[in-house]
Protein backbone atom coordinates (compact mmCIF):
# COMPACT_ATOMS: atom_id res chain seq x y z
CA UNK A 1 0.00 0.00 0.00
CA UNK A 2 2.72 2.11 0.93
CA UNK A 3 4.83 1.56 -2.32
CA UNK A 4 1.45 2.33 -4.62
CA UNK A 5 0.69 5.66 -2.11
CA UNK A 6 4.80 6.60 -3.09
CA UNK A 7 4.38 5.48 -6.90
CA UNK A 8 1.05 7.94 -7.07
CA UNK A 9 2.67 10.62 -4.91
CA UNK A 10 5.66 10.60 -7.73
CA UNK A 11 3.40 10.33 -10.93
CA UNK A 12 1.30 13.78 -10.01
CA UNK A 13 4.63 15.03 -9.08
CA UNK A 14 6.06 14.09 -12.39
CA UNK A 15 2.88 15.13 -14.25
CA UNK A 16 2.82 18.49 -12.15
CA UNK A 17 5.96 19.60 -13.16
CA UNK A 18 6.05 18.51 -16.79
CA UNK A 19 2.79 21.14 -17.58
CA UNK A 20 3.50 24.33 -18.86
CA UNK A 21 3.62 26.93 -15.94
CA UNK A 22 0.57 29.74 -16.31
CA UNK A 23 2.38 32.86 -14.37
CA UNK A 24 0.25 36.07 -15.91
CA UNK A 25 2.06 39.08 -17.05
CA UNK A 26 1.14 42.51 -16.56
CA UNK A 27 1.75 44.58 -19.70
CA UNK A 28 1.43 47.99 -20.11
CA UNK A 29 1.89 49.43 -23.37
CA UNK A 30 2.20 52.95 -23.92
CA UNK A 31 1.03 55.15 -27.17
CA UNK A 32 1.17 58.66 -27.86
CA UNK A 33 -0.76 59.60 -31.07
CA UNK A 34 0.10 63.14 -31.76
CA UNK A 35 -1.13 65.25 -35.33
CA UNK A 36 1.88 67.35 -35.75
CA UNK A 37 0.27 68.20 -39.23
CA UNK A 38 -0.86 72.09 -39.49
CA UNK A 39 -4.59 70.70 -39.38
CA UNK A 40 -3.70 68.50 -36.17
CA UNK A 41 -1.90 71.30 -33.84
CA UNK A 42 -4.58 74.30 -35.28
CA UNK A 43 -8.23 72.51 -34.52
CA UNK A 44 -10.03 70.74 -31.66
CA UNK A 45 -8.54 72.86 -29.26
CA UNK A 46 -9.27 76.52 -27.31
CA UNK A 47 -6.96 79.54 -28.21
CA UNK A 48 -7.52 82.56 -26.41
CA UNK A 49 -5.48 86.31 -27.20
CA UNK A 50 -2.37 87.08 -25.72
CA UNK A 51 -1.59 90.49 -27.77
CA UNK A 52 -3.10 92.20 -30.99
CA UNK A 53 -1.59 94.68 -32.75
CA UNK A 54 -3.11 97.57 -34.81
CA UNK A 55 -1.34 98.99 -37.92
CA UNK A 56 0.49 96.72 -38.12
CA UNK A 57 3.37 96.37 -39.77
CA UNK A 58 3.63 100.06 -40.73
CA UNK A 59 3.24 101.40 -37.31
CA UNK A 60 2.45 98.73 -34.96
CA UNK A 61 0.09 99.62 -31.94
CA UNK A 62 -0.64 97.62 -28.90
CA UNK A 63 -4.31 97.35 -29.22
CA UNK A 64 -4.15 94.32 -25.95
CA UNK A 65 -2.27 92.38 -24.45
CA UNK A 66 -2.83 90.08 -21.51
CA UNK A 67 -3.17 91.23 -18.37
CA UNK A 68 -2.13 94.60 -19.07
CA UNK A 69 -4.48 97.51 -18.02
CA UNK A 70 -5.17 100.29 -20.36
CA UNK A 71 -5.76 98.01 -23.27
CA UNK A 72 -8.11 99.73 -26.15
CA UNK A 73 -9.95 96.10 -26.41
CA UNK A 74 -11.07 94.09 -23.96
CA UNK A 75 -10.15 90.73 -25.25
CA UNK A 76 -10.05 89.12 -21.84
CA UNK A 77 -12.64 86.11 -22.50
CA UNK A 78 -12.17 86.09 -25.65
CA UNK A 79 -11.80 82.29 -26.92
CA UNK A 80 -11.98 80.47 -30.43
CA UNK A 81 -12.16 76.64 -31.50
CA UNK A 82 -11.00 75.60 -35.04
CA UNK A 83 -12.56 72.30 -35.83
CA UNK A 84 -11.61 69.65 -38.34
CA UNK A 85 -14.77 70.58 -40.49
CA UNK A 86 -13.95 73.99 -41.46
CA UNK A 87 -15.89 75.96 -39.01
CA UNK A 88 -14.89 77.86 -35.91
CA UNK A 89 -16.44 78.52 -32.85
CA UNK A 90 -15.74 82.84 -31.42
CA UNK A 91 -16.83 82.98 -27.63
CA UNK A 92 -16.39 86.15 -25.35
CA UNK A 93 -15.36 89.15 -27.96
CA UNK A 94 -17.29 92.17 -26.71
CA UNK A 95 -19.15 92.93 -30.07
CA UNK A 96 -20.64 89.32 -29.88
CA UNK A 97 -20.75 86.90 -27.03
CA UNK A 98 -21.11 83.93 -29.63
CA UNK A 99 -19.98 83.85 -33.46
CA UNK A 100 -19.79 81.25 -35.96
CA UNK A 101 -17.34 80.94 -38.79
CA UNK A 102 -16.57 79.52 -41.48
CA UNK A 103 -12.77 78.74 -42.45
CA UNK A 104 -10.24 77.14 -45.33
CA UNK A 105 -6.96 77.14 -45.87
CA UNK A 106 -5.83 78.29 -48.99
CA UNK A 107 -2.35 77.80 -50.77
CA UNK A 108 0.17 74.41 -50.99
CA UNK A 109 1.93 74.59 -47.26
CA UNK A 110 -1.88 75.54 -45.46
CA UNK A 111 -0.15 78.78 -44.32
CA UNK A 112 -2.82 81.01 -45.30
CA UNK A 113 -6.60 80.64 -43.72
CA UNK A 114 -9.49 82.40 -45.47
CA UNK A 115 -12.38 83.18 -43.84
CA UNK A 116 -15.55 83.82 -46.37
CA UNK A 117 -18.00 85.66 -44.20
CA UNK A 118 -15.85 88.45 -43.71
CA UNK A 119 -13.67 87.99 -46.76
CA UNK A 120 -10.49 87.74 -44.78
CA UNK A 121 -7.11 86.45 -44.62
CA UNK A 122 -4.82 85.78 -42.28
CA UNK A 123 -1.32 84.41 -42.97
CA UNK A 124 -0.11 81.75 -39.97
CA UNK A 125 3.12 82.99 -38.62
CA UNK A 126 3.90 80.55 -35.65
CA UNK A 127 2.08 77.65 -34.58
CA UNK A 128 2.80 74.79 -32.39
CA UNK A 129 1.23 73.19 -29.31
CA UNK A 130 1.04 76.12 -27.15
CA UNK A 131 1.41 78.98 -29.60
CA UNK A 132 -0.65 80.27 -32.84
CA UNK A 133 0.80 83.92 -34.37
CA UNK A 134 -1.40 85.27 -37.44
CA UNK A 135 -1.24 88.43 -39.69
CA UNK A 136 -4.48 89.75 -40.95
CA UNK A 137 -3.10 91.27 -44.30
CA UNK A 138 -6.83 92.33 -44.86
CA UNK A 139 -7.10 94.53 -41.42
CA UNK A 140 -3.43 94.57 -41.27
CA UNK A 141 -3.42 93.01 -37.72
CA UNK A 142 -1.05 91.25 -35.81
CA UNK A 143 -2.52 88.75 -33.79
CA UNK A 144 -0.77 86.48 -31.04
CA UNK A 145 -2.87 83.36 -29.39
CA UNK A 146 -2.30 80.70 -26.68
CA UNK A 147 -3.27 77.58 -26.04
CA UNK A 148 -6.02 77.67 -23.05
CA UNK A 149 -5.10 75.54 -20.37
Amino acid sequence: MKKRFLFMVLLCAGVYLTLPSCKKETITVIQTVTDQSVMGLLTNRQWKPDTVYYNYPAAPTLAYARGRSGNTVNLDNGRFVFWRDGTEDVFGYPASPHVYSTWTFTGIDSSLLFFPTTATYQRILKLDATHFHTYDSTNSTKNIFTLKL
